[in-house]
């Protein structure tokens, strides 16, 4: 059972980064691309879209999440028909809210070229582009279960290669459809076109690797959904709060600021952004993992795995932040032009954000692979009202700088201090003596390299093109994964990283 996982994790991590690091390489290229087609505020409305789509989605009501970690936990003692009444009632009843997601949408639709002042020459264009995104919306959550499921039984690759397939057929429908001038929409069609086809693979996929799965109606009960509902009611309202704290920018930005503005913030961050991905895949993909040790009482192992993840997490979080700082402000200018950059301050607050949510998010996915949602909920409550009330008076005050400090400082006041709390309480451990555990070997890597990152900053604006950026990203990055093997890594970890290398070089020497 642990070789299965282990071996499950790690083709569930590998194929994640081959789909974030083909996400970064695809993005890098076709925002440039785009860009030679829509306008600024064009450009702003799609960001801006991305996010409001992201909220609309919260009439899921958070069954996918409660689903995902019940049948994670299921699989530890396997139980067909409880399998398939979870998944039934889990199945239709999305179905039903795909109806409030129709209504939801359609009022959106309306009012979004109002609320957000869209030139009158373009709300046309907008009404249609987000039409296409809700549809595609729509049968994402219709067909959301099947994804679910491969995702609890550890067939993350599965997800993952699916997702490969999704981004392939989506950029090349985006360059066709915008040579021959379809704009804004040509970014819908290809959304909604890359969401069927992906949507069907992934239900195919889905019968194959689970063949005992059976959806019908009469499986459905309220028995089964209230089961659910005790933990969906609270991953609706922790997603609600996760979207005041972590998808409030850009509406901030557009509403206070211009769309513009948003195009600024979303180009100067769009390199955390994807990196950001990278780190959470970390963590996403031990959640089924971590689920069944847990719910199998193993807390010994999972406590040893855990910390493992935090150090991964929030050390990897830190050298890749603190390089992308050393990088992003000769890169930026030169991938998209000096009009879209924001300058170092933004730069340095998107960097410490990346930083602070790598650190909390390895023990929020713990803890709800645990299924601890409820405190984990009222904490990120109170952050995003902290959140959206700082984002308002620091961004009348200070512009795009006040949008992003925002989410660094309310972070800092709730979720850094009361997530490590809740995580030592489930594993039996006192609270100063968890935090510090987790503090005290990657608290000197951060003193240590950001003085780094400052310097090469500097040194970078010596060089001109891309030596401007790789140079300065690569020095900090090659000095960040020195000091996290010799500071931050115990010896336990680094074994496990002589293992891993060990196993892949007897797969390339097998298949050599």
């Amino acid at each position: 059972m642990q070789r299965s996982r282990t071996r499950n994790y790690m083709a569930g991590l590998l194929t994640g980064y081959t789909v974030t690091f083909v996400t970064i390489a695809v993005g890098l290229w076709l925002t440039p691309f785009i860009l030679r087609f829509l306008s600024s505020a064009e450009y702003g409305i799609n960001a801006l879209a991305s996010e409001v789509l992201t909220w609309l989605m919260i009439v899921d009501l958070g069954i996918t999440p409660a689903l995902k970690v019940q049948v994670a936990q299921q699989t530890g003692s396997p139980d067909r028909d409880q399998l398939n009444r979870l998944a039934s009632t889990t199945f239709f009843t999305q179905l039903g809210m795909v109806g409030v997601l129709a209504l939801v949408g359609a009022v959106l639709v309306y009012f979004f070229p109002v609320f957000f002042h869209v030139q009158p020459g373009l709300q046309s264009q907008v009404t249609h582009f987000l039409g296409l995104l809700i549809l595609g919306s729509a049968i994402a959550l219709a067909t959301r279960t099947f994804s679910t499921i491969l995702v609890a039984y550890q067939q993350i690759h599965v997800d993952n290669l699916i997702s490969l397939a999704l981004i392939v057929i989506r950029t090349l429908l985006i360059v066709t459809l915008l040579l021959y001038g379809w704009k804004l929409l040509s970014l819908a069609v290809a959304s909604l076109a890359a969401i069927i086809i992906t949507s069907g693979l992934s239900i195919i996929r889905c019968y194959r690797a689970v063949p005992e799965l059976s959806l019908k109606f009469r499986l459905t009960s309220w028995e089964t959904l209230g089961k659910i509902g005790n933990l969906s009611v609270w991953f609706t309202l922790g997603g609600l709060a996760l979207f005041l704290i972590n998808y409030l920018d850009r509406t901030v930005a557009a509403r206070l600021i211009s769309l513009e503005a948003v195009t600024t913030l979303y180009l100067t961050g769009r390199v955390y952004s994807l990196f950001s991905g990278m780190l959470s895949r970390l963590s996403d993909t031990a959640r089924p993992a971590m689920g069944q040790l847990i719910g199998q009482g193993k807390l010994a192992d999972a406590l040893i795995n855990g910390q493992h993840l935090f150090t991964l997490s929030a050390g990897g979080a830190m050298v890749i932040a603190l390089s992308l700082f050393a990088g992003n402000g000769s890169f930026v200018p030169w991938w998209v032009g000096k009009v879209h950059y924001g300058g170092w301050l933004l730069d340095m607050g998107l960097a410490l954000n990346l930083i602070v949510h790598n650190w909390v998010n390895p023990m929020h996915t713990i803890l709800t692979a645990g299924l601890i949602v409820r405190p984990q909920t009222i904490c990120y409550f109170i952050e995003g009202i902290l959140n959206l009330i700082l984002s308002i008076v620091l961004t009348l005050h200070f512009g795009l700088i006040g949008v992003v400090i925002s989410t660094f400082i309310a972070r800092l006041l709730t979720s850094c201090l009361y997530i490590p709390w809740l995580a030592a309480k489930l594993f039996k451990q006192d609270y100063r003596s968890f935090l510090v555990n987790n503090l005290r070997r990657i608290v000197p890597v951060l003193l240590i390299l950001m003085p780094v990152a400052c310097l090469a900053r500097l040194m970078g604006e010596h060089f001109k093109g891309v030596l401007s950026f790789m140079l300065p990203m690569a020095i900090t990055a090659a000095i960040g994964c020195i000091l996290l093997w010799l500071i931050t890594f115990d010896r336990m970890l680094r074994l496990k990283f002589y293992n891993i290398l060990l196993d892949i070089g007897k797969v390339a020497y097998k298949k050599a």
